[in-house]
């Protein structure tokens, strides 16, 4: 189990083992964070990260771990489950490229699976590490799972067979995206699905054996029954009446663990025969609110808002038969549209003996005892909330049709230098504006730049007038808001639209931006330069003091050995070369940023390293 405030370990688990490097990954969530996004790439580059706060404060390590992440990283996420950030940085442009949104193939679902399959390699290895998590890409405060396996790539001769549901899920999510994906990612995805099936993923310790479980692909319809066993504990924050007959039908002293509003809301008849054959329990009022955690996730299809998500998140069914047991772990709720086939999500099977992973071991272990943080669920008559209901449903079936509307962003240069963005449906649209009232604006600006949806509905467009270079993006916000009786309800999401007319320069004027005069070039060029990267906590702070305090002119060389470091580097790291070349050519494209961004001492010495550079090289 994930306690909430144990970050970090989810974010070491995307490190590279000692001595790799990422070459490619791919993720999946439900809902997703875009400043959480920003945080998996410091951690895939090795640079320390423990929370938001590292992201908004390191702007120049966040991009540098961006540029070597962003074209191997894919992330796949439900389309219309995208939060809106409560800042705008220049970094979640680089992310626009990164997330691919999809639709599950049953209309009725959610795209729910939350996995990472990472690509690490050195010179002579290849090593694959799979994730399988119940927890999304977000900011949330709730207790979760994690379930992590590394293995060594095998030659063409060695194919496992139990590999194989893994790799035709990954083949399946290009085919479920809304957009279409660029050639690098379709590669991408083509290489870990074909390599996976020669990955022999290691056991995890205490379990015998294990299986993929993807559901609700072609090939694939449902998660495995929970029937058949003499004793289940099930765990889940969401429930169906139809999916606890497995707590009644078979088995004693089963253990039911759901969060109180879930529970409240099983018809009486299901909870007595859940209850005369199994123990039921919440999580304790201590470990339900657990503080230190800033963030936002929800993913109940019946929750139409990002709230405040704290408290029991994990999915995790064991079931005991005799001597044996296996645990399912992943994203499934027992819920009907998890188990039916309707969603599509994703669980692994583990298998051994009931003594080292049964359900009594799980609550009660000496070193992990969860039963610790639970307390016997009360029972209470809880009135229906109709209006509530109703106002949900609202929502959500809005957030699906502007969701699925199939918008194209344009942009246009304007005569005095700005940019207008139109946002046109290529399908009519066809909503209530009568329950339905909502705004929408790009994530780069205020709220008062916001338009009113009914545009959308009654002239089939939008357009944001007078948007600088560096606003324009591919990120819409929308504000939804539904009114029934004497009662409110609103949410907001992002869409990540496809863009045409971006101007070629905005990257590197970014670039420029962030990188705003020559302290902050000096504090990226010495971080460039640290000889390790595990030594970036280090180097960090001395290129911080240096670049606030360094005289640049002529003393350059002589307060630290610049020249040297560069040879160095050339010698021993030669793409850390590539970077800096790279960032000086971004930053010497324009001639009046050249003069505020790079010390003149820098630029002779530059030239001067890059003419010996080449006289080696001709040699």
């Amino acid at each position: 189990m994930l306690n909430p405030n144990t970050r970090h370990i989810y974010l070491e688990s995307l490190q590279p083992p000692a001595g790799y490097v990422l070459d490619r990954a791919i993720t999946t969530t439900f809902s997703l964070d875009l400043l959480s996004l920003l945080m998996a790439p410091l951690s895939m580059s090795l640079f320390e990260c423990q929370d938001r706060r590292d992201v908004l404060n390191n702007p120049i390590a966040v991009l540098e771990a961006l540029k070597r992440t962003t074209n191997h990283l894919t992330v796949f996420c439900q389309q219309g489950r995208i939060a809106i950030p409560k800042g705008d940085t220049l970094l979640y442009r680089h992310l626009e490229p990164v997330v691919i949104e999809v639709q599950p193939p049953n209309n009725n679902g959610i795209f729910h699976p939350k996995i990472w399959l990472l690509r690490f390699k050195n010179d002579d290895n290849v090593i694959y590490r799979f994730l399988c998590l119940s927890k999304n890409l977000t900011f949330d405060k709730s207790w979760d799972t994690i379930l992590a396996m590394d293995g060594c790539l095998k030659n063409r001769k060695n194919a496992f067979s139990r590999n194989h549901p893994l790799s035709d899920f990954i083949k399946t999510l290009p085919k479920i995206a809304t957009s279409n994906l660029s050639q690098n990612m379709i590669d991408n995805v083509n290489i870990i699905a074909e390599e996976v099936k020669r990955v022999e993923f290691k056991t995890p310790d205490g379990f015998d054996d294990f299986s993929f479980l993807p559901s609700g692909i072609d090939g694939y319809t449902k998660p495995p029954s929970l029937h058949s066993h003499s004793r289940l504990m099930a765990m889940s924050p969401f429930l169906s009446d139809k999916c606890l007959h497995p707590l009644i039908d078979s088995g004693t002293e089963n253990i039911l663990i759901s969060r109180e509003d879930s529970l409240d809301g099983i018809k009486q008849k299901i909870y007595d025969s859940v209850e005369s054959r199994s123990e039921i329990y919440i999580m304790d009022e201590s470990a339900e609110h657990s503080e230190g955690i800033e963030g936002t996730d929800d993913e109940s299809i019946d929750q139409p808002a990002f709230n405040d998500f704290s408290g029991l998140h994990g999915k995790l069914y064991i079931s005991e038969n005799g001597w044996n047991a296996s645990i399912l772990t992943g994203s499934a709720n027992a819920t009907i549209a998890a188990f039916d086939g309707r969603n599509v999500e994703f669980l692994v099977e583990l298998k051994g003996k009931k003594s080292k992973i049964g359900i009594d071991r799980f609550l009660n272990d000496e070193k992990t005892s969860f039963k610790e943080f639970l307390c016997k669920y009360k029972r209470t008559d809880t009135p229906k909330d109709d209006v509530k209901k109703e106002l949900e449903n609202r929502l959500e079936n809005a957030r699906r049709t502007i969701s699925s509307s199939k918008f194209l962003l344009k942009v246009t240069r304007n005569s005095d230098g700005t940019f207008s963005m139109c946002m046109k449906s290529k399908c009519a649209i066809s909503m209530n504006s009568d329950l339905i009232a909502g705004e929408c604006y790009p994530i780069s600006l205020k709220t008062s730049n916001s338009q009113n949806i009914n545009l959308l509905l009654t002239e089939n467009h939008i357009t944001f007038n007078n948007v600088s270079i560096l606003s324009l993006t591919s990120f819409i916000a929308f504000e939804l808001v539904a009114k029934h009786k004497d009662q409110k309800m609103s949410i907001n999401f992002v869409l990540n639209l496809p863009i045409e007319g971006l101007p070629p320069d905005r990257d590197t004027l970014i670039l420029q931006s962030i990188v705003s005069n020559e302290n902050q070039f000096m504090r990226y060029l010495l971080f460039l330069l640290a000889e390790g990267d595990e030594s970036f906590i280090i180097n960090d702070r001395i290129v911080k003091h240096n670049a606030e305090n360094m005289d640049f002119g002529i003393k350059l060389n002589f307060q630290f050995p610049l020249f040297e470091e560069l040879v160095r580097a050339y010698s021993r790291n030669p793409e850390k070369i590539e970077r800096i070349s790279k960032l000086v050519k971004d930053l010497d494209s324009k001639k009046d940023a050249t003069q505020k961004l790079l010390p003149e001492g820098f630029v002779q010495m530059w030239e001067t390293f890059m003419k010996a550079r080449e006289e080696e090289k001709s040699l």
